[in-house]
């Protein structure tokens, strides 16, 4: 901002690219509930079928996506909206972190929680989306 009368926060280039990310992000979410579903429908994962690793997988292929957009929208992105980006990702990470030690520590007294990645990966997510939308609040 160059002038004391500019009261915008970001500017349309920011606006834009941050509306692309938003879509593309959007997307390879949307693809990767889809192509979960389809794995735990039709993937026989409890089966003795090999290709049941392929369908186990196949989830991983949007996943992957969505860090290439991620990955892009920092390396493009200006201080400012990097500045807030890598704090939402850093409250994510750190819940995640916290997460996992207080699931190993339940594992280590005997509970068995099933499907514990996916709680872990969840609870990531979940803290760097309300991180992040707290951030751009402020």
């Amino acid at each position: 901002m160059t002038s004391e009368l500019d009261t915008r926060t970001v500017g349309p280039s920011e606006r834009r690219r941050t509306r692309s990310f938003a879509l593309q992000f959007g997307l390879g979410m949307v693809a990767y509930v889809l192509v979960l579903v389809a794995s735990l429908v039709w993937g026989d994962l409890d089966g003795d079928d090999p290709v049941r690793f392929l369908w186990a997988l196949a989830p991983v292929v949007p996943v992957a996506a969505v860090a290439v957009v991620l990955v892009r929208f920092v390396l493009r992105s200006d201080e400012f909206e990097l500045l807030q980006t890598l704090k939402g990702l850093a409250v994510g990470f750190v819940v995640t972190m916290l997460l996992a030690v207080i699931a190993g520590f339940l594992a280590v007294a005997g509970l068995d929680i099933p499907g514990l990645g996916w709680w872990l990966y969840g609870g990531g997510m979940l803290a760097w989306l309300v991180a992040s939308i707290a951030i751009k609040l402020r």
